[in-house]
This record gives C-alpha cells, structure tokens and sequence, in this order.
C-alpha cells in the first residue's frame, strides 16, 4: 500500500514540475519578443493672428435641438430633447434653410 502512494506521489510532483516549466518557458518566449519603438512626430498648428470664425443660423424657435446631423444630399435631420426628430431639407453650400 505504501509504495503505490509513493509512486503517485512522485508521478504528481513529476507532472507538477512539467507542467510548471512548461508555464516558465511560455512566459520567457512570450517576452523574448523585440518590439521596435515608432516615434510619432509632434505636429503643432500655427497660433498666429485671430482666428476668422463666422456664425449663421440654420433654425430657429425649434425647442431644445439635441442632436443633428447633416445628410449626404445636404439636409438637416435632428432631434428635440423630447426625443421628437425633425427632417429640414437645407443647401449647405449657401446655407439657407
């Protein structure tokens, strides 16, 4: 009775040390692995003079706009807080609505 408990005994620590050095040899490789550093370049704007910003109008007394969001063909499909949502056909290109 004594040896069989030896014997699996041993074949356990056996199998326990495989399977350890198993996991320490996948870890080493997985490490072992050279990446090489890309620096990206930092690329600031210019921040000379006054920046020319105009502001226009497409809608107005429409409640509280949430969203919006221009359509291929140029028109204006938004919604309203309430969750109502509203098509306007507009012409981008000379901003009229």
């Amino acid at each position: 009775m004594k040896n069989n408990y030896t014997h699996s005994h041993s074949f356990i620590n056996k199998f326990t040390l495989f399977s350890l050095f198993l996991i320490g040899l996948i870890l080493v490789s997985s490490c072992n692995e050279k990446t090489e550093k890309i620096e990206t370049p930092v690329v600031t704007a210019p921040l000379t003079g006054t920046p020319q910003i105009s502001i226009t109008t497409l809608l107005s007394n429409q409640g509280i706009i949430w969203g919006f969001d221009f359509l291929p063909n140029g028109n204006l499909l938004y919604t309203q807080k309430t969750g109502a949502m509203f098509f306007t056909s507009c012409i981008i290109s000379s901003v009229s609505c």
